[in-house]
């Protein structure tokens, strides 16, 4: 078992009753490096992908953890977070996935962000639209040893939105809303488990990847961030015993607990960083190749997949294909077109 040891340096305000919490309303106070303009950080507003590859893997199965606890906010200001045990089995991504794809990812925690009502808490923005929240699943990249690189940590981030209960035409996730609405009942125990693929479904089939930073001071850019495109669907569904819905529920919270009511950062600069959308469970047929002579040219400067063997450019389908698992200096020997990473035309000029 890999020995883990998360290092988080946290700022904090206190409420009237002298509880410490981050304080969201005052960013530009989070320190200096959380306000440098030209740097790396995380949340970032997605408003197209600069890459798409495809993957034959489908999305790893995280499993349910055992024995979870449920950290007090009033001893850490977290808000609602929930920790991992060391012993949580690892979660190994496909093949030529930037993370965890040899040693794997180990789960450390996962927590929530939301807003001030129910329709824009979530920190990053897909495409235009703010989600009503979103959840972080925290994880160590145990392919990296280097504690101050841009992939140490690996976070999955999904969306969460509130749907009419009674709108037939957007079926809601009602086992995630079920669990989402006992997590944010007062240190909750769920019973010492935790569903992680009731989040993070295993039919995910899009995800949207980037180099950022944690979302907290002092906002150290080591993380790989790693954003399902699905947002999770839960209905309004008021629960008798205590008349509110799963979203009233994670706002009621911390508004009793903490008296907060915001706990998402800031849209951050992009600064030129690359988007790179990844498509899971998607089968490559290759023999519209087999014995054609394509209009191709190799990519030696600029291959768009850096975890690639060698990569060419389709002129007649005006796409890149990168291929892995080189077992000769030819492309003709590589044995599998594992991965396609696409551009379209209009991308190029």
């Amino acid at each position: 078992m890999f020995k883990v040891v998360a290092f988080l340096t946290i700022v904090f305000s206190a409420n009237a009753d002298g509880v410490e919490y981050t304080d969201y309303y005052d960013q530009e106070n989070w320190g200096e490096s959380c306000n440098e303009n030209e740097g790396y950080q995380s949340p970032i507003e997605i408003e197209s992908a600069d890459y798409t590859v495809h993957y034959q893997t489908p999305f790893p199965d995280m499993g349910t953890v055992e024995n979870v606890t449920h950290v007090n906010p009033n001893d850490t200001g977290a808000y609602i977070k929930f920790l991992v045990p060391d012993d949580h089995d690892l979660i190994h991504m496909p093949d030529n996935w930037p993370v965890g794809h040899t040693n794997g990812l180990q789960a450390l925690q996962l927590h929530f962000h939301w807003g001030e009502d129910n329709l824009s808490g979530a920190e990053h923005i897909l495409f235009g639209g703010r989600h009503a929240g979103e959840i972080h699943l925290v994880t160590r990249n145990l392919d990296q040893d280097d504690e101050s690189a841009h992939d140490y940590y690996a976070v999955f981030g999904v969306m969460i939105d509130e749907v009419d209960e009674d709108d037939a035409s957007m079926p809601e996730d009602v086992d995630a809303r079920r669990l989402i609405a006992e997590m944010a009942l007062p240190l909750s125990t769920l019973n010492g488990t935790l569903t992680l693929s009731t989040l993070f479904p295993l039919g995910t089939d899009t995800i949207y990847t980037y180099e950022g930073s944690l979302t907290t001071p002092g906002c150290n850019e080591i993380v790989f961030w790693q954003l399902l495109e699905s947002p999770l669907f839960i209905s309004n569904f008021i629960y008798n015993a205590d008349g509110m819905t799963a979203l009233e529920r994670i706002q009621s919270y911390t508004q009793q607990q903490q008296h907060v009511d915001k706990t998402h950062r800031d849209v951050q600069d992009l600064n030129g960083r690359k988007i790179t959308q990844r498509l899971l469970d998607q089968p490559y047929d290759d023999s519209d190749y087999e014995g054609e002579d394509n209009n191709t040219e190799d990519v030696e400067d600029s291959i768009p997949d850096d975890n690639a063997d060698w990569c060419d450019f389709d002129y007649d389908l005006m796409l890149y294909r990168c291929y892995y698992g080189a077992v000769g200096g030819a492309p003709g020997s590589y044995p599998a077109l594992l991965v396609l990473a696409a551009l379209s035309y209009m991308m190029l000029v």
